[in-house]
Formats: structure tokens, C-alpha cells, sequence
């Protein structure tokens, strides 16, 4: 009998432990895609037209927000010193040398990704450590191609500190759960419960 009810503890923390390990990795997916931060761009072109079809682009895209638009090298180097720039989208045509120099200047870690009208130019653009290249003609789902490029560079550069608590509402209360204190979540209709080992009574909120 003893066995069997020391065969049952176990089975009972094992299951414990998988509905925890699931819960935090469920929470810890909500906490994180609800934390998600924009990529800020800029968009650096002569061409007023090109300019404003790829800031649609931009604003199509749910984790892409434009920060400036710029049609001079100098214009951007200067924004790029005053303010935040994650990722730059960067016409190029016949001005070769001169955008090689703004690149040289610009900082390192700034994804570009080039823009022309020309194909021939795409050698020049790789020379130059250019994350992608896209033609100025080019349909949205090959920009959004380059812009899922963008996202999964700079993930790796700046990874996240995973979080470590959950702020829920309850009874007109707003509560903080810390990961390490649950055991698991009930579903209850529309309601869910979430059992803490700090807690006498479950938590209850929609």
C-alpha cells in the first residue's frame, strides 16, 4: 500500500511540475509578444515617391514603425546621432561613393537594407555588408522577406531578459503573480484560477 501511494505522490508532482513548466511557458509567451517593441526605421531616399511607396510598407508591417524619412546622407548621419535608428532602409543609385562613405560613418550595428531601381547594383550594396537588397519596383511580400531578415538580426543582437512576473486583474484589483509561485491555472467557465504556494485561496480573474 505504501508503494502504491509513493508511486501516486510521485505521479502527482510529475504531472505538477509539467502544468507548471507549461503554465510559465505559456505566461512567459504572452508576457514577452505583449512586451514586443517596434523596430524603428528610417528610410533614407532622393526619391520622394520611392519614399513614400516603402513607407506604406512600413506602416503595413505590425512590428515596423517609421521613425524619420530623409533624403540627404548627411540629413540621416545627423538624425542617427539624435535619435534612435534600428534598422535603415537606404536608396541607392548613382550615387555609389557617396552613400559608401555614409555607410563607413554610419553605426555598425544598423541593419541597411538597400534600395534601386538598378539590379546591377545589388555587388555594390553587398560590398558594403548589406543585410538585403530590393529593387524599388518590388511587391510587399518580398519587403516583408527583408523585414523578417531585419527582426530575426536584431532578436539575436538584443535578446530580452525574460520576465519573472504576471500583472492580472481581480475583483477591480490589479495583481502581481510572480512565475515561481504558481502551481497551476484552472480554467473555470470564464474565469480562470490561478493556485499560488503563497496564497491561501486561488486567484480569480477574467
Amino acid at each position: 500500500a505504501n508503494s502504491n501511494e509513493r508511486g501516486k505522490d510521485t505521479m502527482n508532482e510529475r504531472k505538477t511540475y509539467l502544468c507548471k513548466a507549461r503554465t510559465m511557458h505559456f505566461l512567459l509567451l504572452i508576457k514577452l509578444m505583449s512586451n514586443m517593441e517596434k523596430i524603428k526605421c528610417g528610410i533614407l531616399h532622393a526619391d520622394e515617391k520611392v519614399g513614400r511607396r516603402f513607407a506604406a510598407f512600413i506602416e503595413q508591417t505590425p512590428f515596423l514603425s517609421l521613425s524619420v524619412r530623409c533624403a540627404s546622407p548627411a540629413e540621416m548621419l545627423s538624425v542617427c546621432h539624435q535619435q534612435r535608428v534600428d534598422l535603415l532602409f537606404c536608396g541607392i543609385e548613382d550615387d555609389v561613393e557617396e552613400i559608401s562613405s555614409f555607410c563607413m560613418s554610419l553605426d555598425a550595428s544598423i541593419p541597411v537594407i538597400f534600395l534601386s531601381s538598378d539590379k546591377r547594383i545589388a555587388f555594390d550594396c553587398f560590398r558594403l555588408n548589406a543585410l538585403d537588397f530590393l529593387l524599388s519596383t518590388d511587391p510587399y511580400h518580398v519587403f516583408l522577406t527583408s523585414a523578417n531578415k531585419a527582426l530575426q538580426r536584431l532578436s539575436l543582437q538584443t535578446p530580452e531578459a525574460q520576465p519573472t512576473h504576471i500583472y492580472i486583474k481581480s475583483e477591480y484589483r490589479i495583481i502581481r503573480i510572480d512565475f515561481d509561485s504558481i502551481d497551476y491555472i484552472e480554467s473555470c467557465d470564464d474565469y480562470v484560477k490561478f493556485h499560488c504556494n503563497n496564497r491561501d485561496k486561488p486567484i480569480l480573474s477574467l
